[in-house]
Formats: C-alpha cells, sequence, structure tokens
C-alpha cells in the first residue's frame, strides 16, 4: 500500500506545474536530503525502543529515550527559525545534518543508556534545525511566484519519509 501511495504522489509531480522547481538543482537537493533526514527519523523511532532494551534499559527507561529526542526537538525548534534568520541558513543546515549524522552514527557505538539518551538529545535539537532550515532553504531557491507550489511539494518529501521509513526498518531489522 506504501508503494502504491509513493507512486500516486510522484505521478502527480507533473514538469508541467512549476517547469522552472524541477530544474533547480539546489531544490532537488534540498528535498533529497529532506526525504534522508525524514527517512532516518521514522527508521530509528520504529526501532530505538528495542534497540534500548538490548542494552539493559526497563521499558519506562526505553520509552524515555524514545520521547528524549522529541523533548529536544521541541525545546529547539522555536530558536531554529530565529538562528536561521540571523545565521547563514547553508552553514546552520551543514552544522544541524552533520550533527544529526554523527549523533545518529554514534547509536551504532553505545554500550550505556546514559549515551544512548546523550544522543537522542543530540539528535532532536539536530533535528530540529535541520527540517526548519531546510523549508526556509527550500523557499529560497524558488522564483516568488512558485514558492506555494514548490513548499507543497516540499511537504511531500516528509510524507514520503514519514511512509517509507518504517517499512525500511522493519524490513531491516
Amino acid at each position: 500500500d506504501r508503494i502504491a501511495i509513493i507512486a500516486l504522489i510522484f505521478l502527480t509531480l507533473r514538469k508541467e506545474v512549476c517547469p522552472h522547481m524541477w530544474k533547480n538543482r539546489n531544490f532537488l537537493l534540498i528535498c533529497l536530503l529532506n526525504i534522508v533526514s525524514w527517512l532516518s527519523l521514522y527508521m530509528l523511532n520504529t526501532t530505538i525502543v528495542p534497540y534500548a532494551k538490548t542494552l539493559g534499559a526497563a521499558t519506562s527507561v526505553a520509552g524515555i529515550v524514545s520521547g528524549l529526542y522529541f523533548v529536544a526537538s521541541f525545546g529547539t525548534r522555536p530558536f531554529s527559525g530565529v538562528l536561521g534568520d540571523r545565521f547563514s541558513r547553508k552553514k546552520l543546515f551543514l552544522f544541524s545534518s552533520v550533527l544529526l549524522a554523527v549523533a545518529g552514527l554514534g547509536l551504532i557505538f553505545v554500550k550505556h543508556i546514559w549515551l544512548l539518551l546523550v544522543l537522542r538529545a543530540l539528535q532532536g535539537g539536530g533535528y530540529s534545525i535541520t527540517t526548519t532550515i531546510a523549508m526556509a532553504l527550500a523557499a529560497d531557491t524558488l522564483p516568488a511566484d512558485q514558492i506555494g507550489a514548490g513548499i507543497g511539494y516540499f511537504g511531500l518529501t516528509t510524507v514520503i519519509g514519514q511512509m517509507a521509513g518504517p517499512a525500511m526498518a522493519l524490513a531491516i531489522q
């Protein structure tokens, strides 16, 4: 069902809608990075509780590990846009993407719950900044008369990651 929905979404992405958007390399790159970001979030969220339990965490602690990500994201999101307006969005996007990737890769080497908690908090903060700045960068790359349609298509990249992430995580697990 998810593959059919993704195929339907791609069928709606016609070149006639916004012809310049599909030639915009920067917009397409930001969309691709957004899909990867959302895929990683939903893949991790599907598997993080069982992973925490393999490290000896009780169910309640595993729930905290999962939830801490969202608490950190909630706490940093209001500041993400302000940071994007004050500093270079490209540099901020790069920094937060690297933070997100390093924290994600660090999960492979975790042997203690406290480190898992730290990495999940870093992921939540990095994710909050990355996704907020990605939308601003996407808008920055589009002509004024295509911002509405472009942000709509950019939003589809979020949905694609949300739909495919859990299925991919369970298939790999």
